[in-house]
């Protein structure tokens, strides 16, 4: 059932994500185009470029934001009612294919950016050094300054810090969907969303300013290192490490979230 379900999010989400990758895809082929001949306009080849290069996968997202909305609560949810499937599964199953998505675009983003960073390349490198070359080279820099396990962490934390976004959002479209709020219509979910973002950088900045640990990673490897953000942050302070104390608090929060939307799932969505 569970592979039934991820076929059927496919179905009727490929549309408008191959719809994004192909304008993402035509952007970054423009901004590309641009920027090779030295034309006036040239200088705006590599914003227009990074800009699909970056946004694909946020846009991404709030796509899949509004379809799951709009497939729970809006037209599409007399169907999704009447499955008879309990509705944490079907969650459940959302929050994967979500997961899957978040992968699929971070690739997808990473071979967008190959063709206007070869043009970079092409113009920064010395004579008689290739593009290809050079941009080996810098590839090569930039991953010696972390070391595989580094790299392994750091892509995790890249992948499920994109992923927490969707949860957010899921659980913002449940609850602006239910009681009061649900007189608000597309408004709801809104609401919640924003009380939440404020939530969530006020209980983040209290993490970071009690927990007085950071990640330094100038070594190669992880490490955990003391810093008084305070301290740092009214002296104005420079270089710190990342906090890793709202790490936990994010952890904390994107799980009480899932499954808080999953119980709602289950007590208004699903037919038992």
């Amino acid at each position: 059932m569970t592979t039934t379900l991820l076929r059927h999010e496919f179905r009727r989400t490929r549309g408008p994500l191959g719809l994004l990758t192909a304008i993402a895809a035509a952007f970054t082929l423009a901004g590309t185009l641009v920027m090779l001949p030295n034309w006036p306009l040239a200088p705006l080849g590599a914003p227009l470029a990074s800009i699909a290069v970056f946004g694909l996968l946020p846009v991404a997202l709030l796509a899949l934001a509004v379809d799951y909305w709009r497939s729970a609560y809006g037209r599409g949810g007399y169907l999704t009612q009447t499955l008879p499937i309990r509705g944490s599964r079907i969650y459940g199953v959302r929050l994967v294919y979500g997961f899957l998505v978040v992968l699929a675009g971070l690739v997808v983003s990473l071979l967008l950016a190959a063709p206007p960073a070869l043009v970079v390349a092409r113009r920064q490198a010395p004579e008689g050094v290739g593009a290809l070359e050079y941009l080996r080279t810098a590839a090569s820099e930039v991953t010696g300054l972390l070391s595989p396990a580094g790299w392994v962490l750091l892509v995790l934390a890249l992948t499920f810090g994109t992923w927490m976004y969707l949860v957010q959002y899921y659980f913002a479209a449940t609850a602006g969907s239910s009681g009061r709020l649900a007189s608000l219509g597309a408004a709801g979910p809104f609401v919640v969303w924003f009380a939440l973002y404020v939530v969530f950088q006020v209980l983040v900045f209290v993490a970071v300013v009690a927990v007085p640990l950071g990640i330094d990673v100038r070594a190669g490897d992880p490490q955990f290192v003391s810093v008084d953000y305070w301290a740092a942050m009214t002296s104005g302070a420079q270089n710190a490490p990342m906090p890793a104390g709202f790490i936990p608090v994010l952890l904390v929060l994107t799980l009480v979230l899932a499954w808080w939307t999953g119980r709602a799932w289950n007590r208004r969505l699903s037919l038992r």
